[in-house]
């Protein structure tokens, strides 16, 4: 296959993850994963940042999305220092909830009970996927089918809608980590590197706002589940289709 061909076709893909999203917009059962003692404190830094560490230092495929997610919650603890403490209270009881779902997805997946039905069931379906795509694997679970579920976990409908833009308002952190993950990425793709130079850039800001609208629609699904039940649950079959489809489209591309 020559590389124009090849080139359109990752355009092709690329765009459609675009529009999949609706935006105009080391093959191993993990292990010795909890023979490190996480301890727990009142800080992002004292619990979330030091488990996904823990697990990014095992063997299993679990290490590549915990890399990138220890990443971003450092991040997130720096910009934190310059918020309020009632942010930061609200913000690190959802960092632990949230980090909950991929830890329970881990202990499951190392015990050989992890349900085919469970959102993380395609992430570790593919031990021998490249390290990129499981890794945008793992941000497509976390952040749509994870997040909303841990904001209705830990808080009502009040205190999600008052601390809304608080809580979308660490998305410098979010771009930081993102960038510093697409710079690895465009070392192992040729084609994404070619789409990166064709656009001048743009291919990385598309990114970014992929990953700012899955944040926000999640904090809407969250509202919704509160605010308008049957209008959640119609949204939250949508976007388990999307979630679906854009699993396709990593492993393929």
């Amino acid at each position: 296959m020559s590389f124009f061909p090849g080139t359109i076709k990752s355009l092709l893909l690329f765009f459609l993850l675009i529009n999949s999203v609706g935006y105009a917009q080391t093959k191993a059962v993990i292990q010795n994963l909890y023979t490190t003692n996480f301890f727990y404190s009142s800080s992002i830094e004292g619990n979330s940042i030091h488990q996904a560490d823990s697990i990014a230092n095992t063997t299993g495929i679990a290490r590549h999305f915990a890399g990138i997610y220890k990443l971003f919650m450092e991040n997130i603890s720096l910009q934190l220092k310059n918020a309020d403490s009632t942010t930061q209270r609200f913000v690190t009881k959802f960092e632990k909830g949230f980090i909950d779902y991929f830890l329970k997805a881990c202990i499951a997946y190392k015990n050989g009970n992890l349900p085919p039905e469970s959102d993380w069931n395609c992430y570790f379906s593919h031990p021998d996927a490249q390290t990129w795509q499981t890794v945008l694997l793992g941000v497509n679970v976390h952040v749509n089918s994870d997040m909303w579920q841990a904001l209705v976990a830990n808080f009502n409908e009040t205190e999600i809608r008052h601390y809304k833009n608080q809580f979308l308002g660490l998305q410098p952190s979010i771009v930081k980590g993102y960038s510093s993950f697409f710079g690895t990425v465009m070392t192992q793709n040729n084609y994404l590197k070619f789409i990166n130079s064709f656009t001048i850039g743009f291919a990385k800001i598309i990114g970014e706002r992929i990953l700012y609208k899955w944040r926000r629609r999640s904090v809407h699904l969250a509202i919704l589940y509160y605010h308008d039940p049957t209008k959640f649950e119609k949204k939250l079959v949508s976007v388990k289709r999307k979630k679906q489809k854009i699993d396709k489209i990593i492993l393929r591309w």
